[in-house]
């Protein structure tokens, strides 16, 4: 009995196996990541100053910051954005549209900071944020769009920043 249990389940995932990801890392990759973990450095190393600082001169800003996750970046984010310091600060209650399908801390921190979250369907072919559902809610509460790229599928900008243009929704805020 274990034996045909066991030849079913490697028929089912011969059969139902999805690949996440596909040829994720080249060698120049791996070869650069033995070298930081040959170092002993993982964090705050020479690399992430160097990234750092190209990053932020890619984007047009003074300054960016490498965090360990994208969990971390959006709380960073979220809090950032409603600094008291700042004159153009979020505020609890403004309004955050974010894609239904998304994970809680893509969520969380706007919700931990006092921002509504305003859920927007997803396109059903690239499981990202619908363009037609983001043109019925995006409206003057909107303060923020967070855009999940679900499995390397990134959301259509173009046409996101032609609805925010439409809309007059400063989606470039500092």
């Amino acid at each position: 009995m274990k034996q045909k249990i066991s030849k079913i389940n490697v028929l089912i995932k011969k059969k139902y196996k999805y690949e996440l990801l596909e040829n994720g890392f080249n060698s120049e990759d791996i070869a650069a990541g033995k070298k930081v973990l040959n170092s002993k450095r993982i964090t705050m190393a020479d690399n992430t100053r160097k990234f750092e600082d190209a990053f932020a001169k890619k984007i047009g800003s003074k300054y960016a910051l490498m965090v360990n996750s994208g969990s971390s970046a959006n709380l960073l984010a979220a809090f950032a954005a409603g600094n008291l310091l700042r004159s153009k600060r979020y505020k609890a209650g403004d309004e955050v549209l974010i894609p239904v399908l998304c994970w809680s801390t893509s969520v969380w921190p706007f919700v931990q900071f006092g921002l509504k979250p305003v859920f927007v369907d997803i396109d059903l072919d690239t499981l990202n944020i619908s363009i037609n559902d983001l043109k019925k809610k995006i409206n003057k509460k909107t303060k923020a769009l967070v855009l999940i790229n679900v499995l390397g599928n990134c959301s259509n900008l173009f046409e996101i920043k032609k609805i925010a243009k439409k809309k007059k929704y400063n989606y470039y805020r500092r």
